[in-house]
């Protein structure tokens, strides 16, 4: 009996010593581990591979995995941020040109391309000016297009889509040849003016709306000035553009031309309308005749169809500036106006 619980506590205490050996060997070969390879991380074995401890939900130098994610920000925070800064390529840019440039800038005034830092000078509604090289971005109511610079060589640059906004003009092609789209629109009075192809205001430069216009031979959404008030460019000077137009009041409508001179766009050369006068040779009214009925200076003649020289009794007369084959006589005493011998004063 006491032989075989000296056994049984023999066997427990040599596989307590033997887990007990275990034990430290494994502690004692990490140990060994750390200060025989410097090279190799700590927390690595001795193959060089992260051990168990190193792969327990962490990151680099121990740092947990959990703590790392929530540290960096997501993917769509920094496309956020980019396109809050204007860095996508589209959103938040600002593409207009400086309001007062400095010479040379886009937007400043230039007489030839060697003027322009983009070696560019081109015609718009207001005369010449210096524009920028572009890839996709220009300012309202440009566009990127392909154009040859001061050099001859091809390059993309901001144009304006319709340099002949608010030119005099007479035909739609006229101002379509400048911008495709374009319509001469009727300003009333003041002549008609190339309009631009557009959806809305926005597309129009500052000054100008999108409204729907009728140009010679169509109608179509335009942008028109809103104060119906155009100069001439540059460019519409050397052409020598011009316009119809008109002087209209309770006489009638007078027509005339405008034409961009030296010093601007011409007054109309319309005269003014006027009541008819006999005897002037003028269409005083513009109505396309003159000296006609009604006219100031005009005579009460009454028909004389027997030509006596005497208008028929009760016969109702015309005022004309003179006489006719049928209203000859200039009183109405005749009682008899077929028969020539008979009328007042007749012997």
């Amino acid at each position: 009996m006491k032989r075989a619980e000296s056994a049984r506590n023999g066997k427990l205490g040599a596989t307590l010593a033997v887990a007990l050996w275990l034990a430290a060997a494994c502690g004692g070969s990490k140990a060994a581990d750390t200060t025989a390879q410097p090279g190799v991380d700590a927390a690595a074995g001795q193959d060089g591979h992260l051990d168990s401890a190193a792969t327990d939900d962490s990151g680099v130098d121990g740092a947990p995995v959990d703590a790392a994610s929530d540290a960096a920000p997501s993917i769509d925070a920094v496309g956020d941020a980019a396109t809050d800064a204007g860095l996508d390529g589209d959103a938040g840019q600002n593409c207009e040109f400086a309001a007062n440039p400095s010479p040379g800038q886009p937007g400043a005034t230039c007489a030839a391309n060697s003027d322009c830092q983009s070696q560019l000078c081109v015609d718009g509604a207001t005369g010449k000016f210096c524009t920028s090289v572009c890839t996709d971005c220009c300012p309202t109511g440009f566009s990127c297009t392909a154009s040859a610079n001061g050099s001859g060589d091809q390059t993309f640059f901001c144009l304006p889509k319709a340099n002949a906004l608010c030119q005099p003009c007479t035909s739609d092609s006229a101002c379509s040849q400048a911008g495709g789209g374009s319509l001469c629109v009727a300003y009333g009075d003041a002549g008609a003016f190339c309009g631009a192809p557009c959806a809305a205001d926005g597309d129009c430069p500052q000054g100008y709306g999108c409204q729907t216009a009728a140009g010679k031979n169509a109608s179509a959404k335009q942008c028109v000035k809103l104060d119906k008030t155009c100069s001439c460019s540059a460019a519409a000077t050397s052409v020598g553009a011009s316009t119809a137009c008109a002087a209209t009041n309770s006489y009638g409508s007078c027509p005339g031309t405008r034409k961009c001179l030296a010093d601007g766009l011409s007054a109309c050369s319309a005269p003014t309308p006027a009541a008819e006068f006999c005897g002037n040779g003028v269409d005083d009214d513009c109505n396309g005749s003159t000296d006609e009925e009604g006219a100031g200076g005009c005579v009460t003649y009454y028909p004389d169809g027997d030509g006596d020289g005497a208008g028929a009794i009760g016969s109702t007369g015309k005022c004309l500036c003179a006489a006719n084959a049928l209203y000859a006589a200039t009183t109405a005493t005749d009682c008899d106006d077929t028969n020539k011998a008979i009328h007042a004063g007749a012997k």
